[in-house]
C-alpha cells in the first residue's frame, strides 16, 4: 500500500499499525484523541460561558464567638469583642466559685456578666464544669509513663 507524495488520501492501516502517511497515528486512533480533546476543552471552558451560578457568600447564621475567662470587671474587653463582630462568648461556670458552701449558690458575678453581654448584643454559652471539693476528693492520675502520682 502506498500513497503518492502530497496526497490527502490514505489507506486504513491494519489495527495498531501506523498510518501509511508519514507515520501518524491511524485513523482509528485519532477518534478517541479528538474526543478527549473536545471533552477536556469543554470542561475547562464551560464555567466561563456564563449562565453558571455564582458562588454564594459565606454565611455564619449564629456568627462566631470567643472564649473568655472572666466574669466581672472587663467591660472594655466585652466592648472590643462586640466591636470585632463576635456574636457570643463561651464561659465556664466555675462550680466552686458559685457554691462556696454546700447548698448556697451565688450567681451575682454571672448575672452581672449576662447584663453586660446583653448591653452589647452578645449571647453566652455557659458550661458547668470542673469537680468540687465539697462533693469529691481531689483525684490524681498517675503519669502514664512513669507511674508516679
Amino acid at each position: 500500500m502506498s500513497i503518492a507524495p502530497g496526497s490527502n488520501t490514505h489507506t486504513q492501516a491494519p489495527s495498531g499499525a501506523a498510518c501509511l502517511c508519514n507515520n501518524q497515528p491511524t485513523c482509528s486512533q485519532l477518534g478517541p484523541l479528538i474526543l478527549r480533546f473536545i471533552t477536556s476543552s469543554l470542561m475547562c471552558l464551560l464555567p466561563l460561558l456564563g449562565g453558571g451560578a455564582e458562588i454564594p457568600q459565606a454565611v455564619l447564621p449564629a456568627g462566631v464567638g470567643v472564649n473568655i475567662h472572666f466574669v466581672t470587671g472587663h467591660e472594655k474587653d466585652l466592648g472590643l469583642i462586640a466591636k470585632a463582630g463576635f456574636k457570643f462568648v463561651r464561659m465556664d461556670f466555675g462550680w466552686s466559685a458559685i457554691e462556696k458552701r454546700k447548698g448556697e449558690y451565688d450567681w451575682s458575678g454571672y448575672e452581672e456578666l449576662v447584663a453586660n453581654l446583653e448591653k452589647r448584643g452578645l449571647r453566652a454559652i455557659f458550661i458547668l464544669d470542673y469537680s468540687h471539693l465539697l462533693y469529691e476528693e481531689t483525684v490524681t492520675s498517675p503519669n502514664p509513663i512513669t507511674g508516679e502520682g
